[in-house]
């Protein structure tokens, strides 16, 4: 037996379908969910959203998600983010500029 997974952003369903494992980041830290996990609301932090299929060894790790809520009730697992990120789509020196930048922001107004 495997648990439903669903993720969705403003724009989109990313993804429906059944997995043996879910991996995310809470506000509190970083949960493992199998199959039968007690029920759980909780709100998401920022990280790497990570899943196996089911009836497959491969563990995916296709998006970033940053803040919005997970709900955990009778093997579904509901994943509900304001933003979400293509794993491969981020440039960390191009993160590092960033935030750099908004640092010098942030000293200079204050």
């Amino acid at each position: 037996m495997s648990m439903k997974l669903v993720i969705v952003s403003p724009e989109k369903k990313l993804y429906e379908g059944n997995v043996d494992f879910v991996s995310l980041v809470t506000w509190d830290g970083e949960i493992g969910i199998l199959e039968n996990h007690a029920p759980l609301v909780s709100k998401l932090g920022l990280g790497l959203i990570k899943f196996r299929q089911e009836k497959s060894s491969d563990i995916k790790m296709p998006w970033i998600i940053e803040d919005g809520f997970v709900s955990v009730k009778d093997n579904e697992v509901l994943v509900l983010s304001h933003q979400v990120y293509e794993a491969g789509q981020i440039n960390p020196e191009m993160e590092r500029e960033n935030l750099q930048k908004l640092l010098q922001t942030k000293t200079t107004s204050d």
